[in-house]
């Protein structure tokens, strides 16, 4: 959606996607924008962080993702939590360290779980707690690589005594 400011008229319309009762889904959050933390939920479900910077890292479970500039996330959503309803996707904006954002209360998605009612009505969710709105990022203790990085010395084909390093490598 997007909100016309010489006129304040809203156009376009909301993201949706439809869930399967029982399924999981994976959700990628890219935070491109130039400016403002935001933080991010699906009421009524917690997220299970699975990658943090494309580096996967150990599961762990949050209501609330932080997510700053530059930052990439995936999630895994679903697996029973819900099997019917709709549901608000809400990224909130941190007024701590950002400018003040039109309708930055109402930056939402919806998801609809196909249980047959077929809703197209606007969701009736709560919202987590987000707390106080500063700009942090996700508590470190959280983002623990699945696989400890190795760097090791290779030889190089410039010649002897030069020596180049491989992260990551498998």
């Amino acid at each position: 959606m997007y909100t016309d400011l010489t006129n304040n008229v809203i156009t376009g319309r909301r993201w949706q996607q439809t869930f399967q009762p029982g399924r999981s889904y994976r959700l990628r959050f890219v935070k491109a924008a130039i400016e403002t933390h935001f933080r991010i939920a699906l009421d009524g479900h917690r997220m299970t962080i699975i990658a943090a910077d494309f580096v996967p890292t150990e599961p762990y479970t949050t209501e609330v993702l932080r997510i700053g500039i530059g930052q990439r996330y995936n999630d895994v959503v679903g697996g029973g939590q819900q099997t019917a309803g709709d549901w608000w996707l809400r990224a909130v904006p941190q007024t701590a360290c950002s400018a003040v954002h039109v309708n930055g209360d109402n930056i939402h998605a919806i998801i609809r779980y196909d249980d047959g009612a077929s809703s197209r009505a606007d969701p009736t969710s709560t919202s987590w707690d987000f707390g106080d709105f500063a700009c942090d990022d996700e508590p470190l203790a959280s983002l623990v690589p699945a696989k400890a990085p190795s760097c090791r010395p290779r030889p190089s084909p410039r010649g002897k005594g030069i020596a180049r390093r491989t992260f990551h490598s498998a």
